[in-house]
């Protein structure tokens, strides 16, 4: 069965199967990645948001952020 098929099945799920099935899938990458820091994701979070409220670096709408990452995937 290829990915797509896959997809296409678990979409056709429940939405408590869907959740449940998203964090096997979810749990299982805890074992492929060696590197995650989560207090280094936090500690970077807070970063910006202390920027952000300090007038470091300004926000941008989500629209524009989203159009731009979707131009950045093509």
């Amino acid at each position: 069965m290829g990915l797509a098929q896959i997809e296409n099945e678990a979409l056709k799920l429940d939405v408590q199967e869907r959740a449940h099935l998203a964090m096997r899938l979810l749990d299982s990458l805890d074992n492929d990645i060696s590197d995650y820091d989560e207090e280094a994701w936090i500690a970077e979070a807070e970063r910006r948001y202390a920027s952000y409220k300090d007038g470091s670096i300004k926000s941008r709408d989500i629209a524009l952020v989203l159009h731009d990452a979707h131009q950045s995937l093509k």
